[in-house]
C-alpha cells in the first residue's frame, strides 16, 4: 500500500472559516461565488452556443441573477429566455438560489472567438 508522500492533518471549520476571514471571505460571499463558477461552467448549456458567446454571468445577489450581454438584441433575446434561465439554474445550483434576472448592456470580461465555418477547397 502507498503511503502518502505528504503527511495530512485534519483542518478543523475553525480553522478554516478564520482563514478565509483573513482573506475577506465570508461564507455567504464563498457560497455567491461557487454558484457563479458553476453557472458559468453550465452557461453555453443553459442559453445555448450563440448567446453565450454574447453573454457572462456578473453575480448573483439577493436571489437575482445578473447578467453582461454585448448588445441590446442579446438583452431582449435573453428576456425571451428569462424562464429557461431560472429553470435551468435551479437545476444546477438548487431551488431558491435564482429567483429572478437583470440584464445590462456592457463590455464582456470574458474573450470569446466564435467557430469559422468549415470551407471545402479543393485538392489539386
Amino acid at each position: 500500500m502507498k503511503e502518502d508522500l505528504i503527511p495530512s492533518k485534519k483542518i478543523e471549520t475553525s480553522e478554516f472559516n478564520v482563514i478565509l476571514s483573513q482573506m475577506g471571505i465570508t461564507e455567504d460571499n464563498l457560497r455567491e461565488r461557487i454558484f457563479v463558477h458553476t453557472l458559468r461552467n453550465r452557461w453555453k448549456e443553459i442559453v445555448g452556443p450563440v448567446f453565450a458567446s454574447h453573454s457572462e454571468i456578473d453575480s448573483i445577489r439577493s436571489n437575482r441573477l445578473r447578467i453582461l450581454v454585448s448588445h441590446n438584441a442579446y438583452k431582449q433575446e435573453l428576456l425571451f429566455l428569462q424562464n429557461r434561465i431560472i429553470r435551468e439554474s435551479v437545476r444546477f445550483v438548487g431551488k431558491g438560489i435564482v429567483r429572478s434576472i437583470e440584464i445590462s448592456i456592457g463590455k464582456l470580461t470574458t474573450f470569446y472567438s466564435p467557430a469559422l465555418p468549415e470551407t471545402k477547397e479543393k485538392k489539386a
